[in-house]
């Protein structure tokens, strides 16, 4: 007759030594993720306070353990406005870059992305969209400007625009569109820290004046 293997106690102990690592494991993957989560909140707050908006931080689920992004909405120097995590994937979940999103006067027919031209920066841009050549080679040999008015796009990126999009563009990666009147630029990262909140504050003083010129 067969006997059934008898299970060490070295063995019981190296599985419950592998089970306490994953336990403790997954325990310090929720606790950052939850230091992570009070970060950005913190730095949207100040954000909120910045520009006078709104902060809305979604209710959390499964037992508090899954904590989502805050966003924030409201009014602004006349305009609709909006900064928030920019989600990709199933249900938005994989949250990578930071929106920031305003209302123009601009024509609803009017469309024109901005990217630097590097891969990433230009991934954004729509493909049926012409490209413009605004005639300032420093511009043009870093910036791939597209519209599908490319009158109005030379109106609006004169020379003015030209010069402060040269100085005010954010050294990481970022897209700027406009469409059916609406203005939304596009960051990579999540402020975290006060330099990227700061950055993000600079870029949304920039989406508004740029808001106010078209």
């Amino acid at each position: 007759m067969e006997t059934e293997p008898v299970v060490s106690p070295q063995m019981w102990t190296a599985l419950a030594i592998m089970l306490l690592l994953l336990l403790g494991g997954a325990v310090v993957s929720i606790m950052y993720s939850f230091k992570l989560h009070g970060r950005i909140v913190h730095q949207f707050r100040l954000l909120g306070e910045k520009f006078g908006i709104e902060l809305e931080i979604p209710k959390a689920t499964m037992g508090g353990l899954y904590r989502r992004n805050p966003t924030l909405y409201g009014r602004c120097r006349g305009h609709e406005m909006s900064i928030y995590p920019h989600g990709y994937g199933l249900d938005n979940t994989r949250q990578t870059d930071v929106a920031v999103r305003i209302t123009t006067r601009a024509s609803a027919k009017l469309h024109l992305t901005l990217a630097k031209r590097n891969l990433s920066g230009k991934l954004g841009q729509v493909g049926r969209l012409k490209e413009i050549k605004t005639g300032d080679v420093k511009f043009d040999e870093v910036f791939s400007l597209k519209s599908n008015d490319p009158e109005a796009a030379l109106a609006i990126f004169n020379e003015e625009w030209r010069g402060k999009v040269m100085a005010e563009w954010p050294a990481e990666d970022s897209f700027l569109s406009l469409d059916k009147s609406i203005l939304t630029h596009l960051k990579s990262g999540l402020p975290y820290e006060d330099k990227a909140r700061l950055e993000l504050e600079a870029m949304a003083e920039f989406c508004l004046d740029f808001s106010d010129n078209i």
